[in-house]
């Protein structure tokens, strides 16, 4: 893809690596780790069961206008309580299973959040769209590399990944 303006050009490389699946799930993201469910949830309204998205504080007016653009349910939390659940998204995300039943969640997050999850992850079938720098975006480098579950060696975030399934890569 080719960006181009008077005065300048930009050449970009991509996309990289796997999306997610396209089968039904509940979307659970937090902080920048809500824009690829955001990009799905527009694209598939059809296969999301719900969203599920955090905030430390009330998010800003022009994000909640495009929530509410969206065809999908959404369920907001807050860590302040200013807006929605007062919690974190892994709270509301347990007070949300308590009360319905889910097949498959793709989740979308900052290190420490994904790892709030680890416990569920035999349970319900996870798919993790991870965040990692990528210097060359080709494989080569490794310098995206996560480590494989139940197998010796690496998976690479920009060539195998981003979306991995959760029983795929250790979450350390």
């Amino acid at each position: 893809l080719l960006y181009s303006s008077p005065d300048r050009e930009l050449l970009v490389f991509g996309p990289l690596g796997r999306g997610f699946p396209q089968k039904k799930a509940l979307l659970v993201g937090g902080g920048t780790g809500i824009a690829p469910l955001f990009y799905f949830a527009e694209r598939f309204p059809s296969l999301v069961e719900g969203m599920l998205v955090g905030f430390k504080t009330k998010p800003p007016d022009f994000l909640l206008a495009y929530f509410d653009r969206l065809e999908v349910s959404i369920k907001i939390s807050t860590e302040d309580g200013s807006m929605g659940f007062m919690g974190n998204v892994y709270e509301l995300f347990r007070d949300y299973v308590d009360k319905n039943w889910v097949d498959t969640v793709f989740l979308c997050g900052p290190h420490a959040m994904i790892e709030a999850f680890k416990g569920h992850f035999d349970e319900i079938e996870f798919f993790l769209s991870l965040e990692s720098y990528m210097a060359c975006g080709t494989g080569i480098c490794l310098g995206c590399a996560v480590k494989r579950r139940d197998a010796e060696g690496y998976l690479r975030v920009c060539k195998e990944g981003p979306i991995f399934e959760a029983r795929e890569i250790q979450i350390v």
